[in-house]
Formats: C-alpha cells, sequence, structure tokens
C-alpha cells in the first residue's frame, strides 16, 4: 500500500479503466448540492496553486492500468460530470473547441469506445449516454446524475463561466490517492471500515456480495428476498427486517445500523458451522415473508389483520422482532389462533400506554 498527492486529471489519464464496486447505492448528488459544489469550484477561478480535493483510495491491477474504486466513486464521478459538461460546452464552437473536446474524451473519458468509470446499476447505462452524447428516455433525465450533469452545464452558462477557466480549475484539484494492491482483505471489508458510519443501501449491498461469493446457488433464495421487497416498492425496509431478523438470533441484541453488514457476517460465519447456506437463506427468506405480512398487515384473518394494522399505527415497530417469533410459531401450530391473539392484544395494550406516557398532559 502507498499513496501519493496526484492531480485527477492523472489518474484518469492513466487509466484503462475506474471499476466501481458497486456496494455504494448509486450516485446521490442532487441539484442543490450540484449547484453547491460548482458554486465552491469555482471560487478557485482566479489563484494558481493546487487545490486539495480528499482522499481516494484505490486497488490497482498488477499492469497498474486497471483501478477499482474502494472509496471516492462520488468524488470521481462529480470530476468526470464536470469533463461531460466541458466537452458540451466545447461542442461544435470552433475547430480549436472541438479538438479540446476530443482530447477530453480520448484522454480522461473514453478507452476506445468504451468509458473508462464503470458504474453499476441504472448509472452505468445513464453515465455512458452522457459521455457518449446519447439521447437519453424521460425516466432516464431524471435521474440525480443526469440532473447534477445539467446543473453543472446551466451554471457554467449561467455564470459565464470559460470552458477552458473550468478545466484550469479541474487541472488544480490534487487527491491524497492511496493504493493498495490485491490481498486477502476482501474490497468489501476495506469499504465497510472507510464507510461504517453511513447509513444507505451500502449496506445491503455488501451483504448481497457477500452472499454471493459465500452461499453458491442460495444466492438465488437471496435475490428472491430482494425483490419481494422491491417489487412491493419497500426496498427500504429490508434495512429495517434485517436489523429485526438479526435481532433474534442475537438474544434481542439490537444491531446499529451502520454496522449491520458486520452483524449478518458475525451470524452467517456462526451459524454456519452447522447449517449449509441453503438452510441458512430458506430461513432469512420465511421470516422476511412474515415480516413482510406485519408491515403491511396483510392476513386472511380478519382479527389478526386488525390487531396488526393497530399496532403499526401505534408505533409498535419495535415489537417486530418478537412478532415475528410468534407467527412463526403459530405457523408451526406451537401456538393457537387464540394465544396468537392474546398476544396481539397484550402488545395493543402496551403500545397505546406508551403512547399516552409520552403525550404531555396539555396536548391530552
Amino acid at each position: 500500500m502507498n499513496s501519493s498527492i496526484i492531480n485527477i486529471l492523472e489518474i484518469l489519464k492513466a487509466a484503462k479503466s475506474l471499476k466501481s464496486l458497486g456496494f455504494s447505492s448509486g450516485y446521490n448528488f442532487d441539484k442543490k448540492r450540484a449547484d453547491e459544489y460548482f458554486k465552491e469550484l469555482i471560487q478557485n477561478i482566479h489563484p494558481t496553486s493546487p487545490v486539495f480535493a480528499g482522499i481516494l483510495i484505490l486497488e490497482m491491477s498488477k499492469d497498474g492500468n486497471d483501478f477499482t474504486i474502494i472509496d471516492g466513486l462520488q468524488r470521481i464521478t462529480t470530476i468526470c460530470l464536470l469533463l461531460c459538461t466541458l466537452c458540451d460546452a466545447y461542442k461544435g464552437e470552433s475547430k480549436t473547441n472541438e479538438d479540446a473536446r476530443h482530447k477530453i474524451l480520448t484522454r480522461y473519458l473514453l478507452n476506445k469506445d468504451d468509458v473508462k468509470l464503470q458504474l453499476k446499476g441504472k448509472d452505468k447505462k445513464i453515465y455512458s449516454k452522457i459521455v457518449q452524447n446519447e439521447g437519453l428516455t424521460q425516466r432516464e433525465s431524471q435521474t440525480n446524475l443526469f440532473e447534477t450533469y445539467e446543473s453543472f452545464f446551466q451554471q457554467l452558462k449561467e455564470k459565464k463561466i470559460s470552458a477552458t477557466n473550468l478545466f484550469n480549475i479541474i487541472s488544480r484539484l490534487q487527491f491524497m490517492v492511496v493504493f493498495t494492491d490485491k490481498s486477502k482483505i476482501p474490497t468489501r471489508e476495506l469499504y465497510q471500515s472507510l464507510n461504517k458510519d453511513k447509513d444507505d443501501l451500502s449496506q445491503i449491498n455488501l451483504i448481497t456480495n457477500f452472499i454471493t461469493q459465500n452461499c453458491g446457488e442460495a444466492k438465488q433464495t437471496w435475490r428472491l428476498v430482494v425483490s419481494n421487497f422491491k417489487n412491493l416498492e419497500l426496498s427500504f425496509a429490508l434495512k429495517n427486517f434485517l436489523r429485526d431478523f438479526l435481532t433474534i438470533q442475537n438474544n434481542g441484541q439490537i444491531p446499529s445500523e451502520s454496522a449491520l453488514y458486520n452483524s449478518f457476517k458475525n451470524y452467517f460465519i456462526e451459524i454456519s458451522e452447522y447449517q449449509p447456506p441453503q438452510q441458512i437463506i430458506n430461513n432469512i427468506k420465511k421470516y422476511s415473508s412474515y415480516y413482510l405480512k406485519i408491515i403491511q398487515a396483510e392476513f386472511d384473518d380478519y382479527e389478526i389483520q386488525n390487531l396488526i394494522a393497530m399496532i403499526n399505527e401505534n408505533n409498535g415497530q419495535d415489537s417486530y422482532p418478537y412478532l415475528m417469533e410468534v407467527l412463526d410459531d403459530m405457523e408451526n401450530d406451537l401456538i393457537s389462533k387464540e394465544m396468537f391473539l392474546e398476544i396481539l392484544k397484550m402488545i395493543n395494550e402496551f403500545v397505546t400506554r406508551r403512547n399516552s406516557a409520552d403525550c404531555p398532559n396539555d396536548m391530552m
């Protein structure tokens, strides 16, 4: 592992490819943040000294030309969008500007006919279209990635910043770049340690990567779990389910949101000593079906449905781990429906009293 202070253009020029790990939840600049970033950037339009822009951590291939971005994906993506903005500004202006546009594209953004920066998911296609100046669909044009790019271009025009001046600013951006070799430490572990305080879908992506690498065919079952939440437009709830599921497995100890991946990994390693991966993931899938029924209050039995709905309305979400366990008991005929109903009534009484105690007297 070694580090250097390097100009961002040197990195982009040297790289044949810059690959995203795919753990982060995607590009999350919105228009407001893009405008603020552009304003901060052009404050450096007159000085000539280098501008320190942060830290990048890259895993380097053996030949030194292909890089995997462990940390700094958003920073690199933002710089590439700014370079795309320059290409748009130079387009068709003059032969000199066309030559400048061609140099930016071929040196920093493209490797032959493919883009150097390889994003994941829907951002991959959208970014490629931006770089290669292809038309986007209406849905693609409403993404954060494209709206940030469009905002940069509008700011360039509104503030009457010349493309040459913006290029000079970018050429002065210096990063401390830490280069790592491929090692026995998985890149997801490095990413987790660097981003442990981030509360976003990266935790789910890390878990998905772990399952993909360690669970063989069981990874298909996990994909079904993810799809079930996604198809119901409840992707945000998957992380909450995993926290509640792991709470059950850890005897009531609730894992923190930022350590969800580590908690899952520790649970999986411990239980895999006596259960095969498929059985572990099947159990997760079973409990996820319970969780979806609970949060949606979807039960064939009207009494159960009504009582579950009341728990949800009364903010009784902290009872979900226990509810999943007793629902599993009822499904396996370990308790009767009548007993389950009594448990639901007790939970409702508790959350109702708790809510009443939390309300100030002048509001009751």
